[in-house]
């Protein structure tokens, strides 16, 4: 019963090669590995005791690893299906780089050789990955996941009608070796592709970064003038003293309060990414005049990506400045819990307002703004609702993240 043996170790490799690359539920990671690797081996034991399947097994390993990923993980589906894909193909490549080394050269490496490749090249391999991180557009990642699985299709076939042929000759041999380096390409242009987006993300974070460089530059300008401003009004209030006159020095001080409310205040929280957001758009409403009230409570961070917290907020605010008049008022509540994340976002309304939440300033942006946020809510199979009348608009998500 060797074969079991290998079987064993099989699932023990494949489970731990996919549960590398996902994010398991908590208190969910040792219940996952050992159900995938009893499910595995199960699955394996009754195919090679039986024959009454005609379902290829390798699909059916690919199916329930998708199904169980499913239940233990909090990856959307798009993650998932690519990771479980990624593996499959992963050891096909080890079993066809085994196979051509075994023909070329003579040799004879069981499969426990190509289990062993397996993992040395896999530690490799999957650091590279956890290092770029999976982050992905989840169109991306479908189309990833079509290439992939029809490499993966094309692939096996051809090894079972040569397993099946047993043929042995240089021109198959030159095809295996042409087929193995395509392989090994797919992986090299995987590596390439996080490591671009990976680098595009820190582009994007610096971007954020410089915003809020610019954010702090004009509070400090705004301070360097109240100071300015202040040293005068001191010798103004001397004088007033001096002459008694108590009522203009009560006039200078209400308005030296309606100075203070009007300024900008800045939002402080667990997350700070959300507050480099919020304290830009802040920042942008205060020079159009126009006071934003802020209702936060998040975690330091939830299982949603930062460019799609970014894309998000930023469109429902940058909509929310851009329709609002000046010396209007905007009130963002954001609030996480039960690992729902609820966003509401009230402005005042301008007479440009247009009822698609586009603006007659700039139509086509504010079009994609709004398509943006309503595939992110899609995405996420979340919720929008949105409310206005004369006055006020409201804009209402509810994010469900697992």
């Amino acid at each position: 019963m060797e074969w079991i043996g290998l079987n064993v170790i099989s699932s023990l490799l494949q489970t731990w090669f996919i549960t590398e690359l996902l994010d398991i539920k908590k208190n969910m990671s040792w219940f996952y590995r050992i159900t995938m690797v009893i499910m595995n081996v199960g699955i394996v034991t009754v195919y090679g005791l039986t024959d009454i399947f005609d379902i290829p097994l390798s699909y059916v390993f690919i199916v329930l690893n998708i199904i169980l990923a499913c239940i233990f993980t909090y990856n959307k589906i798009s993650e998932i299906v690519f990771v479980v894909i990624l593996e499959s193909i992963y050891s096909l490549t080890m079993n066809i780089m085994l196979l051509f080394i075994n023909k070329l050269f003579l040799l004879e490496f069981n499969d426990y050789y190509a289990k062993f490749f397996y993992f040395i090249l896999a530690l490799f391999f999957l650091k590279k990955l956890k290092a770029m991180r999976l982050s992905l557009h989840p169109m991306n990642y479908y189309i990833l996941i079509v290439v992939l699985f029809g490499l993966y299709c094309i692939t096996l076939l051809f090894t079972q009608e040569y397993l099946a042929l047993n043929f042995d000759t240089p021109e198959l041999i030159k095809m295996f070796g042409i087929l193995l380096l395509c392989l090994l390409g797919v992986f090299i242009l995987l590596l390439y592709l996080f490591d671009l987006n990976n680098k595009k993300e820190k582009y994007e974070k610096l971007k954020q970064q410089q915003k809020n460089e610019q954010a702090l530059l004009h509070i400090y300008d705004q301070l360097k003038m109240t100071k300015h401003d202040l040293k005068h009004d001191y010798q103004l209030i001397d004088y007033y003293l001096n002459q008694k006159d108590y009522i203009k020095i009560k006039e200078l001080i209400n308005n030296h309060s309606n100075l203070i409310s009007s300024t900008p205040v800045l939002v402080k929280t667990n997350n700070q990414l959300i507050d480099t957001i919020i304290n830009n758009k802040i920042i942008d409403a205060d020079m159009k005049h126009i006071k934003v009230e802020c209702l936060i409570n998040v975690p330091q961070q939830f299982h949603i990506q930062d460019y799609i917290v970014n894309d998000l907020l930023s469109n429902i605010l940058d909509n929310a400045i851009e329709n609002c008049p000046e010396n209007g008022l905007i009130k963002v509540n954001i609030i996480y819990e039960q690992q729902v994340l609820h966003i509401q976002v009230e402005n005042d309304i301008d007479q440009s307002f247009d009822q698609t939440l586009k603006t007659k300033k700039d139509r086509r942006y504010h079009g994609y703004g709004l398509k943006s946020i309503r595939r992110i809510v899609k995405q996420y199979d979340g919720q929008i609702n949105i409310e206005h009348n004369d006055k006020i608009f409201i804009i209402q998500i509810a994010l469900f993240i697992k």
